[in-house]
């Protein structure tokens, strides 16, 4: 394939020809290689190489100050600059295209078009897969990958040099592993599961020791009929588990190890609704304040199964979807649970939600024989072809488009009269509604009063209360006879505070100043306070000493629960975010126009979607984080050359 180019230059236009076997292919995921017209392509030198990789492997350009710290992070700034012009005069002089390398006055990259690069595609191909799950872009990204981000490479001395690559190379680990669990899920609801199993066996070898990975494969050992393997693999993991780590299988693995090798045995059945069959536990430890987890039971048994609707509102952060998979963890284990996420970047696609539920429904009934059985056939039908989008495109008339409208509406209603006719209750949880399109709203509202006294039960969580939709959909919720009670995720007071220090660390000294001081880390947050306070209450039970009671350790959970937040940023939110972190007093707009060199309007766009996503609080005209947690998770976040720059550009803002 031959594409045609234009480049353009003082005076004159240049027009060349780059055929395929013209680029550079960069082949990074395992052992590098690069290759110039299918020939391997040879840099001698050690720095120059890794340079040339460290480009090729990224999409945006990278500044020369992360260069520098890369390389050189003891050397003088001066010295760097020298050292860097040499490398990129050594590399510019190797390549068989000069153009290759583009330089401007901060950053320097590699020219898209006369090169590629796996490490590139992989990424890509990724980001696809999450966007859409999409089948083809999931065994693309599964072949490119050979193995470790330059694996067996030896690089240049540099201690950050070496965190940059394992950074790196963690990150791509961790998008594979990702692919090969989705490809398994894909190919066991297809029935496929010799195939699932070679891709749970293949995640298992790279992360030897997650049992969530272990049962899901004794799940397909046992839809195989396969006890000889079931017995081998658990005796093998737990093996293993014990020589490396002196550790045994955690209770739950056990349990389920035992059950499916019993519903092989004849002892039970294999199945119940959902999947293999997991014994419940009695009681899960509340993450969240006890008095709302109690409320939401209440609310619920005191329907004694006959539906309705529950309203979860609170700041994003507080725990509302940790109250939601309490509650399904608890509830009957012969009910069905659907949970559909409504996103920012889906709030203008029509019932988003619902098209969502269609997809989850179809994906139920086709996973198994429990699923059609369980379900009306006719669910099927119509939830696989609300499931299928209808681009709405821009020549279409409005009556056309009216049209698909109405159609789309009584696939809906018809779907909710077929699942009224269900065999089992259902529950369908909607959250974070604020970003849903007003037509869903619109659709739940309508559908609120024909739920009354049948089977489904709907849970609806929401924040930003202040948008004038939700305000008026919650009134309007709250009027109908499904509505069943409100709960409300509010910050803790002092006295709350106090109460969960106790209750977790029993009559301590200096409890009233501890109450304080995790209030002021965390905002009052319930689901931060009572996650850090059971963390610390976990270790006394071990037997471990706490050196310093007014310093708290912040448990995994805590950073994970923040980062998944943090990753719905767009790009500007992100950038508006660390400066907040790295300034560490509170922001003004000018600040943030210095640094950012974007127009005002631009960056109020982003402030205020920080302020609805409760990351960022307006105090006196100026923006400051939400709790030191937040701050604390965007700093750790963040690469030492990131930092530092945003340091130098801070020093440099202008001051009131």
């Amino acid at each position: 394939m031959i594409r045609i180019w234009v480049r353009f230059s003082v005076g004159s236009i240049h027009m060349f020809m780059v055929g395929e076997n013209q680029k550079l292919y960069f082949h990074l995921l395992g052992a590098p290689i690069v290759k110039y017209q299918e020939e391997v392509f040879h840099i001698p030198r050690r720095q120059v190489r890794t340079l040339l990789y460290l480009l090729a492997s990224q999409v945006q350009p990278i500044p020369y100050q992360t260069l520098h710290y890369l390389f050189w992070s003891d050397k003088p700034e001066a010295e760097c600059r020298r050292n860097l012009s040499h490398l990129f005069t050594h590399l510019r002089n190797a390549l068989p295209d000069k153009e290759a390398l583009v330089l401007d006055k901060v950053s320097a990259s590699l020219d898209p078009d006369l090169t590629w690069s796996d490490v590139i595609e992989f990424t890509h191909l990724c980001s696809k897969v999450a966007a859409e799950n999409n089948l083809p872009a999931l065994t693309q990204a599964h072949n490119l990958y050979q193995g470790a981000f330059l694996e067996g490479k030896y690089l240049p001395d540099s201690i950050e040099l070496d965190k940059y690559i394992d950074a790196k190379r963690l990150h791509l680990d961790q998008l594979y592993l990702k692919n090969l669990s989705k490809l398994m899920l894909l190919n066991k609801r297809v029935q496929n599961f010799s195939e699932a199993i070679a891709y749970g066996e293949k995640y298992l070898e790279m992360d030897c020791f997650n049992e969530k990975m272990l049962g899901e494969l004794l799940v397909l050992d046992s839809l195989m009929g396969n006890q000889a393997q079931i017995m081998q693999r658990y005796e093998v993991f737990s093996a293993h588990l014990k020589q490396e780590l002196d550790l045994e299988p955690s209770q739950k693995t056990i349990e389920l190890y035992q059950q499916i090798r019993g519903s092989l045995s004849g002892k039970q059945p294999k199945y119940a609704l959902g999947g293999p069959v997991v014994p419940q536990e009695k009681q899960v430890t509340p993450k969240i304040h006890p008095s709302t987890i109690e409320q939401l039971q209440g609310l619920i048994e005191q329907q004694d199964n006959s539906g309705g609707m529950i309203l979860i509102c609170g700041h994003p952060g507080m725990g509302k979807s940790n109250l939601i998979t309490i509650y399904l963890q608890n509830t009957n284990p012969q009910a069905a649970h659907f949970r559909i996420l409504c996103k920012s970047a889906t709030q203008k696609i029509r019932f988003y939600p619902f098209r969502e539920l269609a997809k989850a429904l179809v994906a139920f009934m086709k996973e198994g024989d429990y699923g059609s059985m369980m379900l009306p056939a006719r669910v099927l039908r119509i939830a696989d072809q609300l499931s299928k989008p209808i681009k709405i495109e821009a020549a279409l008339t409005e009556k056309v488009i009216n049209l698909i409208f109405e159609r789309d509406f009584s696939l809906i209603q018809d779907l909710f009269q077929e699942l009224i006719k269900s065999a089992i209750p259902i529950t369908i949880s909607f959250e974070d509604l604020e970003w849903a399109d007003e037509d869903s709203l619109e659709m739940i509202l309508f559908l609120a009063d024909r739920l009354a006294s049948q089977k489904i039960t709907l849970l609806c969580s929401f924040c930003c209360k202040k948008q004038a939709k939700l305000q008026i959909f919650e009134q309007q919720i709250q009027l109908s006879k499904v509505h069943l009670g409100t709960i409300e995720l509010e910050n803790l007071t002092h006295s709350e505070t106090l109460k969960l220090v106790h209750e977790h660390l029993g009559e301590i000294p200096d409890a009233d100043k501890i109450a304080r001081q995790l209030l002021s880390l965390t905002g009052g947050n319930s689901l931060y306070l009572s996650e850090i306070l059971q963390w610390r209450s976990e270790k006394i039970r071990q037997g471990n000493s706490i050196q310093n009671p007014s310093s708290f350790e912040i448990p995994p959970s805590i950073t994970r629960q923040i980062n998944t937040r943090l990753v719905r940023l767009s790009e500007l939110e992100k950038h508006i975010i660390q400066i907040a972190a790295v300034q560490k007093s509170p922001l003004s707009l000018d600040i943030l126009q210095h640094s950012l060199n974007l127009p005002e309007r631009e960056i109020a766009a982003g402030l205020e979607d920080l302020m609805a996503r409760y990351l960022l609080v307006l105090e006196d005209s100026r923006f400051r984080i939400v709790n030191p947690l937040v701050q604390q998770t965007v700093l750790e976040n963040l690469h030492p050359a990131q930092k530092q720059y945003l340091e130098k550009t801070l020093a440099g803002a202008p001051r009131l």
